[in-house]
């Protein structure tokens, strides 16, 4: 890999961190078409989550879960104590019905703060998620192209370098030539 003159490893890197830089450019290119677009809708339906009208949403359909469970076992409720002979205007009868009601209304609670809670941890999840995507891809596009900066910042000061060796030799075979010229005459 090493070339006379020293130019050879000098071009090889340029090439390096000009194709370096040339992925980190594409890929950024690609995440705009491509990403870009995805993230903005997701970022939207992730600030729907919190929307309170769907969170009232949830906690319906928590209370119909609820309500739907309760029928099915007023019903029964009713079948077993008919079966036993007992009357529907009797106490015993109406006092299991106003038991069944008082777990209905617990349950009913329950399940809705359940559902909301649900809902809006859902919600923050997401939102956290996609913060912490956001930032990944974000450092990771910064990274490729701070990676090839680095180097083609390095390889400016190796050619400076470079450079001022050079002129050092040819300053020093100059005064040589004129030490040497000096001490002929």
């Amino acid at each position: 890999m090493c070339e006379s003159g020293g130019g050879g490893n000098t071009a090889s890197a340029e090439k390096l961190y000009a194709t370096q830089a040339q992925i980190s450019q594409e890929q950024w290119d690609n995440w705009k078409s491509s990403f870009k677009p995805l993230e903005t809708k997701t970022i939207a339906d992730v600030q729907a989550l919190s929307d309170p009208g769907r969170i009232e949403q949830r906690v319906g359909l928590a209370r119909q879960d609820v309500a739907g469970a309760f029928t099915t076992a007023r019903h029964r409720q009713q079948r077993e104590l008919q079966g036993f002979g007992l009357n529907p205007s009797d106490g015993m009868y109406g006092a299991a019905s106003r038991q069944i009601g008082l777990a209905e209304a617990g349950a009913t609670a329950g399940a809705s703060n359940r559902a909301r809670d649900a809902a809006k941890t859902e919600a923050l999840n997401a939102q956290m998620g996609l913060i912490s995507t956001g930032r990944g891809l974000a450092n990771s596009a910064q990274a490729g192209l701070s990676s090839a900066a680095s180097g083609f910042a390095g390889l400016g000061n190796a050619q400076a370098q470079a450079a001022a060796q050079s002129n050092a030799g040819t300053g020093a075979a100059v005064g040589t030539a004129v030490m040497a010229a000096a001490m002929m005459y």
